[in-house]
């Protein structure tokens, strides 16, 4: 089970489905008569809703309960033979949008949205920044204006470009109308798109350095720019816009989703071509590189990171009620865009770094083409970099689904979770990669447990402190054998990092620290509860704090009670060899 934002979801089916927080459904054991219910009720204060004649009851959540909360009260009954939760079903159709279920909007199941919408259609209070030649507010499929983008309009309907921009990004969906966008919303506001109008026919450096840092300003972490320029030197061109670009992204976070350009050459536009973007190209229907004539002809080469499609991409022609369709790579940079604000509608937190590696390492490798031409870049194709974006798998990525531990497992690939993360007794997690967590969420490790840290980082999503690894333990029993107490032991070269704790042991659970570093954690590790011999030890482990922004010393988030080791109503543990 997952509770996410004060909403609640069954995982541990194929799909994650959403569950009513407010009710629960039960079935006591065949052998309970009808008074013995009567006095569980009314001894527990269970507020009974109705009673089926199929045996299963329906009960309201106690106000004063989470939902999760209440499970696990019902779970210690002995009479209550089975639980059952109110799954909020799904009608068995997609969007209602005409264009949709004309099959118009071809890519979108091309690039699995539709069960991407099962987990977020798009956060409407995230801002995207779309630099291009306005939008046409007046369609009611994208308006009314919100005002982000000032005086966004185009001047006339030639000047489509952002208009189609907008429309695959956060045209409303499932309201009946027009199209679906891929951050559109369930018919209700899509994310917020911020329009900024930098040229008519060409954008001009000071228009787009202004946009940039007005997006920024105004909250805007995605940026989407359908332009370039080409046959240029991509060590940088434009010094005032490579200079605006590492601006907004070292102060603002910002990611940007820039075209490779139609010219079908080797040569990607800068600034798609630099490591400071997202740099997209296109597909077709069947998954192979925009190869067409025209404009339907996207550029390519090493410096392509991922593509998306971009073959008959279905827009609104403004100030008019005609649709209509284009082909190139500023469309597959509309989509991808989009994507990337179903990622962050999910984890807000997640960082250009993280993005890029949660888009290539799910991205489907379409094509028939070599991924793997370049030992230095496994997965990467110079026709579609590394492969064509995956809304879905990325998505499950970004929010990795696993609550729990109950059988020996190993992360040996990134994750990033959004919520608690339990190992169960009598399992191992092995961490081998980095994983990382959202503000205050953390490991727990039960008595009889184990998480083996071998060269893994723990560290944060979130600007602030993640929760760390919490040890169980059991006060009433020795720590030989191990199995008696949660089980922590981490080893060069690995890292916990921006954790507030970094480790919390208590009532005799077991910390094992080798060669490891510890770094920018409020409280490094904490030991506690425990009046039995300790096994507890922390060899030759680096502890500190560093001058990064966001956790420099002085800082606010360090400011309280902070240590690097603490030790409380526990036994001796030995530190030897550690560096602070």
């Amino acid at each position: 089970m997952l509770e996410n934002n004060s909403q609640y979801f069954d995982i541990t089916n194929p799909d994650t489905i959403p569950i009513e927080p407010n009710s629960i459904l039960l079935q006591y054991s065949s052998a309970i008569s009808q008074s013995e219910i009567d006095s569980i009720e009314v001894n527990n204060t269970m507020d009974l809703r109705k009673v089926f004649p199929t045996g299963w009851r329906s009960y309201n959540i106690p106000s004063s309960s989470t939902w999760i909360s209440y499970v696990q009260f019902l779970l210690t009954i002995s009479d209550i033979q089975s639980i059952g939760f109110n799954y909020l079903l799904l009608y068995c159709i997609d969007p209602n949008d005409p264009f949709f279920v004309q099959g118009d909007q071809w890519y979108l199941p091309d690039i699995q949205l539709p069960d991407a919408w099962s987990i977020t259609t798009g956060n409407p209070d995230l801002i995207v920044a779309i630099l291009d030649n306005g939008t046409d507010w007046s369609n009611p499929d994208l308006g009314p204006d919100n005002g982000l983008g000032g005086a966004s309009y185009p001047s006339g309907s030639q000047q489509w470009h952002g208009t189609m921009v907008s429309s695959v990004i956060a045209a409303r969906t499932n309201n009946n109308l027009y199209s679906s966008g891929i951050a559109g919303g369930w018919n209700s506001d899509p994310v917020k798109i911020a329009s900024y109008k930098v040229g008519d026919f060409q954008p001009d450096i000071e228009a787009v350095c202004d946009a940039l840092l007005s997006g920024a300003e105004q909250g805007a972490r995605l940026f989407n720019l359908s332009f370039g320029i080409p046959g240029v030197d991509c060590s940088g061109v434009s010094d005032p816009m490579l200079a605006m670009i590492l601006y907004i992204k070292e102060e603002y976070d910002a990611i940007l989703f820039c075209s490779s350009g139609n010219y079908g050459t080797t040569d990607v536009l800068w600034p798609a071509c630099t490591d400071l973007v997202f740099g997209i190209g296109g597909t077709t229907h069947n998954g192979t590189k925009l190869n067409g004539p025209g404009y339907c002809n996207s550029n390519y080469g090493i410096n392509l990171d991922i593509s998306a499609p971009g073959e008959e991409i279905l827009f609104p022609v403004p100030f008019t009620y005609h649709y209509s369709s284009t082909c190139g790579t500023s469309a597959a940079t509309a989509v991808a865009t989009g994507v990337g604000a179903l990622l962050l509608s999910v984890n807000s937190c997640l960082s250009y770094d993280d993005m890029y590696t949660i888009l290539t390492l799910t991205a489907d490798r379409t094509g028939g083409y070599d991924y793997y031409y370049d030992p230095e870049r496994p997965g990467h194709s110079l026709e579609l970099g590394y492969g064509k974006i995956n809304a879905y798998s990325a998505l499950i990525m970004a929010s990795e689904q696993l609550t729990e531990i109950t059988t020996n497992t190993t992360f040996d690939s990134p994750k990033w979770f959004t919520h608690d993360l339990i190992v169960r007794s009598g399992s191992i997690l092995t961490i081998t990669s980095t994983v990382k967590f959202i503000e205050n969420k953390k490991i727990v490790v039960e008595p009889g447990a184990q998480l083996i840290i071998d060269g893994g980082i723990l560290t944060s999503t979130c600007p602030g402190f993640w929760g760390g690894i919490e040890v169980q333990g059991n006060r009433t029993l020795p720590q030989i054998p191990i199995s008696n107490q949660g089980y922590v032991r981490i080893s060069y070269p690995g890292m916990i990092e921006n954790a507030n704790p970094g480790i919390y042991s208590y009532d005799g659970g077991i910390v094992i620290a080798s060669d490891a570093t510890f770094r920018n954690n409020k409280r490094s590790v904490n030991i506690s509860n425990y009046p039995g011999t300790n096994q507890s030890y922390l060899r030759r482990c680096l502890f500190e704090w560093t001058d990064i922004p966001g956790y420099m010393y002085g800082n606010p988030l360090f400011t309280g009670n902070q240590f690097f080791i603490g030790a409380e109503m526990v036994s001796p543990i030995k530190v030897q060899g550690c560096v602070f």
